[in-house]
């Protein structure tokens, strides 16, 4: 009988162990998946309801823990548009155009099973130019040396860079801009689409922190959909390839 209570205790014993370190690798498998999938989130809903220096609130953006945003460095996107295929959207929480248009960007992944978006961050690695009172074009901030190879790279697509002088008048700087949100769609290291800002019927009220309308995010999911299914799967066919 002791001899059976010793063995019924040990296996108790056993139990009770393999039970402590499965719910641990469950936890922390739970916490890295957490850290991982949580910066894009948390980085962006900080900001909900905030008020900036202008006296404007920032739009708030609800995002899933799921998203498929993937934090990318300047390399990696140059690496991408020299010869891969990927989404890369650049952006900053700050710009109320791009919190305007991130529940759209996320749904429209979802919707084609795009798995990932490379998010790179461009609001300390772009240049700042300004003009002074002789009508001089001047570098207030050089953008990093990687910023001016993605401005080559997507050279075909950007706009042109204006700033306004001391009386409000728009001067070319005769360089290229990113402006931000700036979504791009490569294939092979091909552009094969983009998309820059909201939608025009937002861009016309003059204010992105206006909130996009249900409307309005259709019409951005849509593009972005749209734009996603020439790399997904199911744009696979006998033309195109895959």
């Amino acid at each position: 009988m002791e001899k059976n209570q010793k063995v019924l205790l040990a296996i108790i014993g056993v139990l009770i162990i393999v039970s402590v370190v499965i719910g641990f690798l469950a936890f922390k498998k739970q916490n890295n998946t957490e850290v991982k999938t949580n910066k894009f989130k948390e980085e962006y809903e900080s900001l909900n309801g905030v008020i900036n220096d202008k006296g404007y609130t920032y739009p708030t953006v609800n995002i899933d823990v799921d998203n498929p945003v993937v934090y990318s460095t300047e390399e990696e996107v140059l690496d991408i548009l020299k010869d891969k295929t990927g989404v890369i959207y650049f952006g900053f929480p700050t710009c109320p155009w791009c919190r305007n248009a991130i529940t759209p960007l996320v749904s429209a992944a979802d919707s084609v099973g795009l798995d990932k978006i490379y998010y790179l961050n461009v609001i300390d690695i772009r240049d700042s130019l300004s003009v002074n009172d002789s009508g001089e074009i001047v570098v207030e901030k050089e953008g990093t040396k990687n910023y001016k190879k993605i401005l080559k790279a997507l050279k075909s697509i950007l706009d042109d860079y204006y700033v306004e002088d001391a009386l409000g008048n728009k001067i070319n700087t005769n360089e290229k801009r990113l402006y931000v949100p700036t979504v791009v769609v490569v294939k092979n290291g091909k552009i094969v689409d983009y998309h820059m800002n909201t939608v025009e019927s937002h861009i016309q009220a003059g204010n992105g922190y206006a909130e996009l309308t249900k409307e309005q995010k259709e019409e951005l999911f849509n593009i972005y959909s749209s734009m996603f299914l020439k790399i997904s799967d199911s744009a696979c066919n006998e033309d195109s390839g895959c």
